[in-house]
């Protein structure tokens, strides 16, 4: 349920003007006294009853004298809203933690913006929701109202199923046209397309992506996307895994990502990092990874998978904005399709500085690296080319590598069965015969001088080169460009790099469920106390970790977070604290 705010109260001046002395004066008797008290007693468990209500007493006295909102003040105020899609009930008032809303498209309403960063207005979803998905990607069925609002799975719940349908027809979550900054969507399974503009600072993490959006080029995101970004400046896309689009096009994509307008030459700053993109084999296969438009100035594509797609990355700026892409410790994996002329990663119009290296490709189709236009300006350097067929890189369309190429060397290109081939101009069938042409370009950091044709020595330990861990490397020689980059080749420079998703649904022990009992009540409360007291929990049912007790999440774990277990173990509204679980 929505929490009436404005800045004052938010701020909480008033209230720790007022409130302060009298507080810490309560407060710090409490404390002594429970620390002599608890101090003395040889096992925490077995204490009386009588002891334990006298604590419980002293507990509750202090919450109703003084509120717990009191002591969060300093902390701001957020909207909690909680969500059931099984039990829940829409209706006026709903979105307490004892009386959840049924529906995220009804909830929605209550995060209307939330304080700052760490306190932001949260919609805590649990179970299977069915979503109807909007016929336009301009106008989401849910989407925050304003800035700092935050969707994921309740605590301590599987995760939570946005679900637009077994063929979804529309956009299900997100947000356009009015501007709506600092939106965070983390730990939630989507099926039906996320469409966000307009919205900086936007973090997408731990979330699977799949189904996207319909055919229906018109109404939806022209690409058949399952995540459409348009001038959203300043965000990322983090260990989050794409699959199994709905696309019957060539074109499909699961991530189109536009920059600002054209008139604006500010950078995009963007960054998708530890994702996964692949299909699964027997699928339809038409997909493309991320597919980088208009503007996509200074965006970074990082350390993720890609697999059994008709493209990695593929760019195709129209606009002669587009500058310095970084493409970097990747995996591409039987990527590509000679028919649709895709390769593992495509360069298209007016793509300039784009810095393709420590990527590892594999099997790719038509090429690992291609351009099928002008006005293109790529470097490439610490790549591992591995079974590609045909090509490894391959320039055509009137265009070569002394206008395209403004750094080429330290790859290694190996083919272990098939006889190897390159394109620039004119068709080079042998390592040596494309080394000569390179070096005779006469053109500077475009030498190949220093490349490899050598066996990458992957370890494959599945035998199907299709999982993050097959491609590293028995050992990780010091044969690439070094300097301010590595000096090893291909994705994995030590072996010890993420690469690709990492599955971190839901924690096994949430903060306020401190005794690991599946239920957060009075005893998680006094445990917490006492171990903020810096007494001995030998002896208890207190489950050590980073987080446990730490209910406001400012790293610490005191009496604050006992008092705010206490409040939510007695099934209080926590909005207007601190409360960040």
């Amino acid at each position: 349920m929505t929490t009436t705010k404005n800045a004052l109260f938010k701020s909480g001046e008033i209230r720790k003007t007022i409130y302060k002395n009298e507080w810490w004066f309560l407060m710090s008797s409490v404390i002594a006294f429970l620390a002599d008290f608890l101090n003395s007693a040889q096992h925490f468990e077995r204490m009386k009853a009588r002891h334990l209500s006298l604590i419980f007493f002293i507990f509750c006295a202090t919450f109703f004298v003084f509120g717990i909102s009191k002591v969060s003040a300093t902390t701001g105020v957020q909207n909690l809203i909680y969500v059931d899609c099984t039990s829940g009930i829409d209706q006026a008032g709903c979105g307490e933690i004892g009386l959840p809303c049924e529906s995220v498209t009804y909830a929605a309403q209550y995060l209307d913006g939330g304080l700052d960063v760490a306190h932001p207005d949260t919609m805590y979803i649990k179970g299977t929701c069915s979503i109807v998905g909007s016929t336009s990607y301009n106008a989401p069925t849910v989407y925050p109202r304003g800035n700092y609002c935050k969707f994921t799975t309740w605590p301590g719940q599987p995760r939570a199923f946005l679900d637009g349908g077994a063929s979804p027809t529309g956009t299900v979550l997100g947000k356009t046209y009015v501007r709506s900054n600092n939106i965070t969507v983390d730990n939630l399974k989507i099926n039906g397309e996320v469409s966000f503009r307009y919205s900086d600072n936007l973090l997408l993490t731990n979330i699977e992506f799949f189904g996207g959006g319909t055919t229906d080029y018109t109404n939806l995101g022209q690409w058949n996307d399952v995540l459409f970004i348009e001038d959203c400046m300043n965000g990322m896309v983090l260990n989050s895994e794409f699959h199994d689009a709905n696309g019957a096009s060539a074109y499909g994509s699961m991530v189109t990502y536009y920059g600002k307008s054209n008139s604006d030459t500010t950078p995009a700053n963007f960054t998708f990092r530890n994702n996964s993109f692949y299909v699964t084999p027997g699928f339809a296969k038409p997909s493309l990874g991320i597919f980088l438009k208009q503007n996509s100035r200074m965006v970074n594509v990082d350390h993720n998978f890609f697999y059994n797609l008709w493209g990695g990355v593929f760019t195709s700026n129209q606009v002669p904005n587009g500058d310095v892409e970084n493409i970097n410790n990747n995996i591409f994996s039987s990527c590509g399709n000679s028919s649709t002329e895709h390769g593992a990663i495509t360069l298209m119009a007016n793509q300039l500085d784009v810095n393709i290296y420590n990527n590892t490709f594999v099997n790719s189709v038509w090429a690992d690296i291609g351009n099928k236009w002008n006005q293109v300006t790529f470097g490439s350097w610490n790549n591992l080319f591995y079974g590609t067929t045909p090509f490894y890189i391959m320039i055509y369309n009137n265009s070569s590598m002394n206008s395209l190429a403004y750094y080429l060397n330290y790859n290694d290109y190996y083919d272990p069965s098939a006889t190897p081939s390159w394109y620039d101009e004119a068709n080079f069938t042998t390592f040596s015969s494309w080394q000569s042409h390179i070096i005779g370009l006469l053109k500077a950091n475009v030498t190949e001088v220093d490349s490899l044709y050598a066996d990458p020595g992957f370890i494959n330990a599945s035998g199907l080169f299709n999982t993050p861990s097959d491609f590293k490397r028995s050992s990780y020689p010091s044969n690439g460009r070094g300097g301010i980059y590595p000096s090893a080749m291909g994705a994995y420079i030590t072996g010890n790099e993420i690469i690709g998703y990492t599955d971190l649904e839901t924690p096994l022990i949430i903060r306020s469920d401190v005794d690991n009992s599946s239920a957060t009540n009075t005893t998680d409360a006094l445990l917490t106390l006492r171990n903020s007291l810096g007494l001995s929990m030998n002896g208890t049912a207190w489950i050590n970790s980073a987080t446990t007790g730490d209910v406001n999440c400012d790293e610490v774990s005191n009496s604050t977070d006992a008092l705010l277990i206490l409040r939510y173990s007695l099934g209080l509204s926590m909005n207007g604290t601190s409360w960040c679980e």
